[in-house]
């Protein structure tokens, strides 16, 4: 049986380096979309069509779709990352995949505010503190009603650790 592992948290909480983490440990492969525009040849035609960024945003959300259906459908896992600022956006991604019949674990980064914010200004340039919270902090929806059942992960602690409270889910 196939899993989604969502991967939830503000830019710099460590998302993408536990995503790759985990999945050397448990043989899944890493939807990131932070890098889809980067490694999918398919995926940068598309943007040569389309360059609106409302539009870039939702292809880049059908195209990781497509993509994470792809991957289920050979019975491999799939880890998922990005912010999901907003649970019903996760929710609509859980619907969506939900045809193919995975297990579904929700991990949320929780990792400190100024380390998220000196991570991200040293991978994306200068963004003031206060800049950085409007644009990120401020926008992300908790998990306050959210029935599903989700993993803490101390974006601070170490990998193994952290990926293991994740992997011992896998059957």
């Amino acid at each position: 049986m196939a899993y989604v592992i969502f991967i939830r948290g503000v830019p710099g909480s460590g998302k993408t380096t536990l995503s790759e983490h985990l999945s050397s440990k448990i043989n899944g492969i890493v939807i990131d979309p932070d890098f889809t525009a980067l490694k999918d040849p398919e995926f940068q035609k598309t943007v040569q069509e389309n360059t609106e960024e409302g539009r870039l945003k939702k292809l880049k959300y059908r195209h990781n779709l497509k993509k994470a259906k792809e991957i289920l459908e050979t019975g491999t896992h799939v880890i998922w990352t990005q912010p999901w600022r907003k649970i019903s956006g996760l929710e609509k991604t859980e619907r969506a995949l939900s045809s193919l019949k995975p297990n579904f674990i929700y991990a949320d980064m929780d990792t400190s505010i100024d380390l998220c914010w000196k991570r991200t200004r040293r991978k994306h340039g200068n963004i003031t503190k206060r800049n950085y919270i409007e644009k990120y902090v401020n926008r992300q929806e908790p998990f306050l009603n959210f029935s599903k059942q989700r993993v803490k992960i101390d974006g601070t602690g170490s990998l193994d650790k952290e990926s293991d409270k994740i992997a011992c889910f896998i059957v």
